[in-house]
């Protein structure tokens, strides 16, 4: 009995050391499997974070820069100063005279203010863009060899030319006249009444810029501009007759001999509701150009080729559809405010500096300057501000530092 006793208890030592042992086995076995998936984990959200940061790189250094000068070209199609040079050089009444350094006056505000807002909407544009072709090409590496995609190529460097065309072909085409209207319509209400001899001082020029911000942004950021002119039956965003493609409607070369720039309107500040930039940015019209971009395969067997074809181009329009929703989304509207608001703010500094001197002290109301010599020094602004877009301190710059603006490309990424 003694001896059944102490062969139980023996038994049930071993086997207790035994679980012991198989516990502490799988423990460990646990704890390295853990250490492993942890690792991996933390590579994968540093390769995902390098690319991030690579993208944002190449949209700065690369992808903008190639769209610049086509809204460039835009801007100074619709805001030529040649035609009030012309009367001020010619043998012309001083009444003439007159009213083309009144229109000067406005036409330099205009400037500088359309190229500060529109470099913000194009970067934001591209941002979005590029950032959500990264992503789709990043998971097409990703997925590369898995069962299923043996098949389906990635997007080809065409395919990828072709999406991000669709930038330049937006707002880089045909929104920026339809933008210079609102803009000049602002700008003569508010700076119209400035007399030409009438002297101000760093405080004062910041206050009529901030008086143009305030008036402004209301409109341009909510997009009511844009709904008003799909209805004017004035200038289209199809870009059909009267658009703002080359050889469209020049704002300045539109209005009679006899007119001023200050008779302009633009509709009322936007309630903040049917926000219509998908309409600007992503028009439905240039998703279709979308298609037939993908050439045949060469050596693909018979309707392969043409499956891949359509697989690319229902992938292309798949992004294009999330552009489109992005862009018309409130939360685009909300990133569109603050990126412009710190743009804004940059171009009064380079305005005040401009004007009165690098060292100049913003607070100082002892020194003035007459508004007929501001008039030069606000459209060369303008110039400076497009040449110097892609720089640290450019706008382009500004908007890829806004902190609002990192944090909602990460949320696209």
């Amino acid at each position: 009995m003694a001896a059944a006793s102490a062969l139980g208890a023996c038994a049930c030592f071993v086997s207790t050391k035994t679980l012991l042992y198989y516990r502490s086995s799988f423990k460990l076995l646990y704890e390295g499997v853990e250490r492993r998936l942890d690792g991996e984990v933390r590579r994968v959200e540093d390769d995902l974070e390098a690319h991030f940061v690579s993208v944002q790189r190449i949209c700065h250094n690369t992808a903008l820069p190639a769209v610049v000068p086509r809204l460039k070209h835009a801007m100074q199609s619709h805001l030529d100063l040649d035609a009030q040079l012309r009367v001020l050089r010619g043998s012309v009444s001083s009444h003439q005279k007159l009213q083309a350094w009144e229109d000067l006056k406005i036409l330099a505000f205009t400037r500088a203010a359309a190229a500060t807002i529109s470099l913000t909407i194009l970067s934001l544009h591209m941002r979005v863009t590029l950032n959500i072709l990264s992503r789709q090409l990043y998971l097409d590496l990703g997925l590369q060899g898995t069962p299923g995609r043996t098949e389906w190529p990635t997007l080809g460097v065409e395919a990828q030319e072709s999406f991000l065309a669709l930038v330049e072909k937006g707002f880089a085409s045909v929104g920026v006249g339809h933008l210079v209207r609102v803009v000049q319509a602002v700008v003569s209400r508010r700076v119209g009444e400035l007399q030409l001899s009438k002297s101000l001082s760093a405080p004062e020029l910041r206050a009529v810029l901030e008086g143009i911000r305030d008036e402004l942004f209301p409109t341009v950021i909510h997009g009511g501009w844009v709904t008003a002119e799909r209805t004017t039956g004035g200038v289209h965003l199809d870009g059909q007759p009267g658009g703002d493609g080359d050889g469209g409607l020049n704002v300045i070369s539109a209005r009679s001999e006899s007119s001023s720039l200050a008779e302009f309107s633009v509709p009322p500040p936007h309630d903040g509701t049917n926000c219509r930039w998908d309409d600007l940015l992503m028009p439905p019209h240039n998703m279709d150009l979308l298609m037939g971009v993908v050439p045949e395969a060469a050596g693909s067997r018979v309707g392969v080729g043409e499956a891949q074809r359509f697989e690319t181009e229902q992938q292309l329009l798949s992004m294009a559809r999330e552009v489109r929703t992005t862009v018309g989304d409130q939360r685009f509207v909300d990133v569109l405010e603050a990126a412009l608001n710190e743009a804004w703010e940059q171009m009064t500094v380079e305005a005040l500096k401009e004007v009165f001197g690098v060292d100049m002290n913003p607070l100082d109301g002892g020194t003035v300057i007459q508004v007929a010599k501001l008039v030069p020094a606000m459209s060369n602004l303008s110039g400076e501000i497009l040449e110097e877009a892609s720089s640290f301190r450019g706008v382009l710059g500004v908007v890829s530092g806004c902190r609002e603006v990192h944090a909602f490309m990460r949320e696209i990424w």
